[in-house]
């Protein structure tokens, strides 16, 4: 794994830090840690910042909208 990804994993982190209540990225903030999230950016080959901080919205997004259905539960 090349430095490339901790920076682009630092990037996902800082912005889920800048928008933990906001559609998930608390997950992101409170469940992964920096050196796991740039293992998976390089897994799938990600490039850029913004293409990192976009593959883990998915996952804020999914996270949020379960939590969202088990409140309404």
């Amino acid at each position: 794994m090349t430095d490339m990804y901790l920076v682009h994993a630092q990037a996902v982190y800082d912005h889920a830090l800048a928008n933990y209540n906001t559609n998930g990225w608390d997950f992101i903030v409170e469940c992964r840690e920096v050196p796991e999230m740039a293992k998976e950016l390089a897994e799938y080959n990600v490039k850029t910042q913004a293409a990192a901080i976009r593959h883990f919205k998915e996952t804020a997004n999914l996270l949020a909208e379960q939590r969202l259905n088990a409140q309404d539960w």
